[in-house]
């Protein structure tokens, strides 16, 4: 039998509350853990301009054209390159007494952290000119714990219209819409009465991925940006393939509908990439924004797949080596999910 000194009771103490305290904390863990999807991921480098929660009451600013050009092209290695402008007019309609102050205008951006998506070189122009600009990140410090990391693109943006305390701080919240992990956030001067012209232009690179699920406990900083299993729809499951989305829902944020967009797609000749092989889909990251059936009829889309290859806004051109995407007076409740198989694509030298 093992005796113990006196002076050694109160550590063991210690040492027997400290267990409990550890038993007790990994318990709780438990208790709220959350059986994950891991996966691939998309990332959306391709967006409409959102209006950011907090925007002044009053504020009235319709998107009324989108005009959106992409070229892919090949990149280093196995990568693809992604050349991007864009031109959006917006209808400022706001109250008199609202002119010159100023609101947060944003691009979502996910899948940053995951490496599978990486932005260069991008610029906003509001008529011509460089607005203040960052990009803002949410990042996870430890469990159960965020906050928001700012890399100035150009300028500083005012104070006043900075809110990084926010209780919802894993992400970048839109008006009447959903929130994103990162965005590229720039400031823009209410002018009643007057018709702005917004430019962007960038590139990014895309990495193929494989097609792997599994399920863990384990949390993913990047985790908001996996592809649900059941949105896919592709030919060769042991195929990898390039993902990349478009956010149109952050246009519904604006005042009525979007006017008119077009989104085209170039393909680079030396890719040697036929466009029936370009799988595109109408996705949905969050459950309580599922596509409705109705609408999903009324669009053509494939039911159960949320396929868009039939819809009427999905058109193919195979000797301009293009596609394009279109919207006409509608606020878009759904993102562009593009999949394309690294399989299909035959490099030229």
């Amino acid at each position: 039998m093992t005796s113990f000194r006196p002076s050694a009771l109160p550590r063991l103490r210690t040492l027997a509350v400290s267990f409990g305290l550890v038993a007790a904390a990994l318990a709780a863990r438990a208790d709220i853990a959350v059986l994950r999807e891991k996966g691939p991921h998309s990332g959306s480098a391709f967006s409409n301009p959102g209006l950011v929660a907090n925007a002044p009451a009053g504020l009235k600013v319709a998107m009324k054209t989108a005009d959106v050009k992409i070229h892919l092209r090949p990149g280093d290695g196995d990568t693809l390159k992604a050349d991007c402008t864009a031109e959006f007019e917006m209808e400022d309609s706001s109250p008199a007494e609202l002119n010159g102050q100023l609101y947060l205008v944003g691009f979502p951006v996910t899948g940053l952290s995951s490496k599978i998506v990486t932005i260069d070189q991008f610029k906003v122009t509001v008529d011509g000119k460089e607005p203040a600009t960052i990009i803002r990140r949410a990042i996870g410090t430890h469990f159960m714990s965020m906050r928001v990391e700012d890399t100035p693109v150009t300028g500083t943006l005012e104070s006043h219209i900075v809110d990084k305390q926010s209780p919802e701080r894993w992400g970048i919240w839109y008006k009447g819409a959903s929130g994103y992990r990162g965005s590229y956030l720039w400031q823009q001067e209410l002018a009643p009465c007057k018709t702005l012209k917004v430019n962007i232009a960038y590139q990014i690179t895309l990495h193929p991925q494989s097609i792997h699920y599994s399920k863990t406990f384990d949390s993913d900083e990047d985790g908001d940006a996996v592809i649900p299993f059941k949105t896919l729809t592709v030919d060769d499951w042991d195929d990898q393939y390039y993902f990349f989305d478009y956010v149109l829902r952050s246009g519904a944020t604006w005042t009525g509908t979007i006017g008119k967009e077009s989104i085209t797609v170039t393909i680079d000749p030396s890719l040697g990439l036929h466009l029936i092989r370009i799988h595109p889909m109408a996705f949905r990251q969050s459950k309580e924004l599922e596509l409705r059936e109705a609408k999903l009829e009324a669009e053509n889309y494939v039911p159960g797949f949320n396929d868009i290859r039939n819809s009427d806004q999905w058109k193919t051109d195979d000797h301009a080596q293009s596609i394009r995407f279109t919207l006409s007076n509608e606020d878009p409740e759904f993102d562009l999910l593009i999949a394309i198989p690294l399989s299909a694509i035959k490099r030229k030298k």
